[in-house]
């Protein structure tokens, strides 16, 4: 029975190794090909090829993060990730178009008590 197990764990470690081995092919290529996406998008904005492979680069790094995080011992599991989290938030192909919104909701004064926002806001601020 132990001999089942020793071979079930046996055969579990070495498909974590094929997957760790073809994600970490991925990152290299994903981290290689971030710098001309970035141009890219820069010189073609709003190309639908650019932004699908922004998405898929950004979709590399976040399941690398994950099998990482789901192989680890619960109490290293985010612990000792924190900077490729970081790395995958601030990366996000969304957070420039949240950052500008931002941008724009912060340009209208609301007036308002007690940090409650008024009911309505006066134009943007000069």
């Amino acid at each position: 029975m132990s001999d089942s197990r020793a071979l079930r764990s046996d055969e579990v470690d070495g498909r974590r190794e094929v997957v760790r081995r073809a994600l970490e092919a991925a990152v290299i290529l994903g981290a290689l090909a971030t710098v001309p996406v970035i141009v890219l998008l820069e010189s073609r904005p709003g190309s639908a090829w650019i932004n699908t492979l922004d998405w898929l680069i950004w979709g590399v790094f976040a399941s690398e993060l994950a099998f990482r995080v789901s192989v680890e011992p619960m109490r290293r599991r985010l612990r000792d990730h924190l900077v490729p989290l970081a790395v995958i938030i601030l990366s996000f192909p969304l957070l420039p178009t949240f950052l500008s919104l931002s941008d724009l909701l912060g340009s209208y004064e609301c007036s308002g008590s007690r940090g409650w926002p008024a009911l309505s806001c006066v134009g943007p601020a000069d």
